[in-house]
């Protein structure tokens, strides 16, 4: 029977830090970091929070508050290990990645060739290589809901599970669309395992972590002490989750570490610890669709905008009690590492870690940059995700977005440039638009500071009669 903790252990209640590491920020910084934690208290977003800041120089300030076992009122504190959820796809990618430059594997070798038939390979068709796994344009079909919610109520992953999807007919030709995909990294990880002999668990352990110097970076499935619980926040309290404890889910998001282990992977990767500068470059290379659209997440990467700084890292979690949340800033040299064991609140890492690099950086204010009437409605049309619909829509010398459907008001974007717009809402997001002549081809969202979506122009669709309709309710 599921038990529930009232809200008598607010998140601020515990706090730790080391105190030789809280001098390497201001006291001000400090103190508006404190405040960004215990706005997720007052939220109940989670019972506990870990964050990590790795400055320009190396130095590493760590944060901790709550609680990671509210059943034995365990502190979160430095040692607290905390599921990464998908930033794990950004390790899985840099391991293949080494794989590639000790001539084991090519972004160019068609999954089936690799795999000669093993894991239900047979199945896939001869055009899907590395590469479209790689960057989620496979076309392969990803764990259904149900499927997915059917791993976690059992508590495994196991490959027949993988198996079974990848049996289904593909979605899409090969590099055709991006759609992000679990099931991707899944087959990733066997491909690891496939080439090096070793489970991919292992090789985390044994190869990858020492080699970067992360030493509590593991598989969740492995034993390790000082493991965070994770909780489901509710209207009545924070109740256990035991799907955080879910197997078996490896290189799509299967990785446990400390917020300060895992702040330093950046640093360790550019360093060139693990892999060539150039192999880096490539990670963080956006992906071209065959379209032309350029999508800003590169191989297990994505790309970030946070006011005037460009960034690049991961999010990881929002199911089954795990948030997390790395980003590095390459002109400031910061990296940010945030993770909690609670989900269920709309105060996740990605927020917080978003109002931190706020504090940090101190980006520029939201500009609302004049526009030609023709600039604007080259951005003007009906776009796609899927079968949703966002309207882009110009009145009164602005732009605005909206959803075709649903009675939400319309959003004012305001111009930072020509094709950077900031929502008038939510400051710290931002929506890019592609092109430079002629109508906009698509956009994309960058929730909190990373690349999180993309919207592609709907052509001549019944779309655009949903949008002019969306647009004559604003107006």
């Amino acid at each position: 029977m599921a038990w529930m903790i009232k809200w008598g252990v607010a998140l601020g209640a515990m706090f730790y830090v080391t105190s030789a590491q809280a001098q390497t920020l201001s006291e001000s910084a400090l103190q508006a970091i404190d405040e960004v934690a215990a706005e997720a208290s007052t939220a109940r977003a989670m019972p506990g929070l870990a964050i990590a800041i790795r400055g320009p120089d190396g130095s590493i300030t760590f944060r901790g508050y709550g609680q990671r076992k509210i059943e034995t009122a365990e502190a979160v504190d430095e040692t607290s290990i905390f599921r990464l959820g998908s930033i794990s796809k950004l390790v899985t990618s840099a391991v293949v990645m080494k794989l590639l430059e000790d001539g084991k594997l090519s972004l160019d070798q068609p999954v089936r060739e690799i795999l000669q038939g093993k894991y239900g390979s047979n199945e896939i068709h001869a055009s899907v290589t590395l590469l479209h796994l790689l960057n989620h344009t496979s076309g392969l079909p990803d764990y259904t809901r149900q499927e997915l919610e059917d791993g976690v109520s059992e508590g495994y992953f196991d490959r027949d599970r993988l198996i079974s999807v990848l049996r289904r007919p593909s979605e899409n030709r090969a590099g055709e669309v991006w759609r992000y995909s679990d099931a991707n990294y899944s087959l990733v990880s066997v491909i690891i395992e496939h080439v090096t002999g070793l489970s991919y668990d292992d090789y985390i352990e044994d190869v990858f972590a020492p080699a970067v110097g992360l030493q509590s970076l593991r598989a969740c499935d492995t034993s390790q002490t000082n493991k965070v619980t994770g909780y489901l926040a509710t209207q009545s309290g924070f109740v256990l989750e035991p799907a955080y404890e879910v197997r078996g889910l490896q290189g799509s998001g299967g990785l446990c570490s400390t917020a300060s282990d895992l702040v330093g992977l950046p640093a360790q990767l550019i360093a060139g610890h693990w892999i060539k500068p150039e192999s880096l470059i490539r990670m963080l290379e956006s992906t071209q669709l065959e379209g032309g659209v350029v999508v800003d997440y590169g191989l297990g990467v994505r790309g970030g905008i946070l006011g005037n700084n460009d960034a690049w890292g991961h999010t990881g979690g929002g199911l089954h009690g795990a948030w997390a949340t790395l980003a590095h800033y390459p002109a400031s040299g910061y990296s940010i590492a945030v993770v909690a064991n609670g989900t269920g609140s709309g105060l996740d890492a990605s927020v917080i870690h978003a109002r931190i690099a706020r504090i940090l950086l101190n980006p520029s204010d939201l500009d609302d940059l004049t526009l030609s009437e023709d600039e604007l409605e080259d951005l003007s049309g009906a776009y796609a995700r899927g079968p949703v619909v966002s309207c882009i829509f110009v009145s009164d010398g602005k732009l605005f977005r909206r959803r075709a459907e649903g009675n939400a008001p319309a959003v004012p974007l305001l111009a930072q440039d020509k094709l950077i717009f900031g929502r008038s809402d939510y400051p710290l997001d931002r929506i890019v638009f592609q092109g430079a002549d002629g109508p906009s081809p698509a956009f994309l969202m960058y929730y909190d500071g990373l690349f999180a979506e993309h919207w592609v122009r709907e052509v001549a669709t019944g779309s655009d009669t949903g949008c002019k309709a969306a647009r004559s309710l604003n107006e």
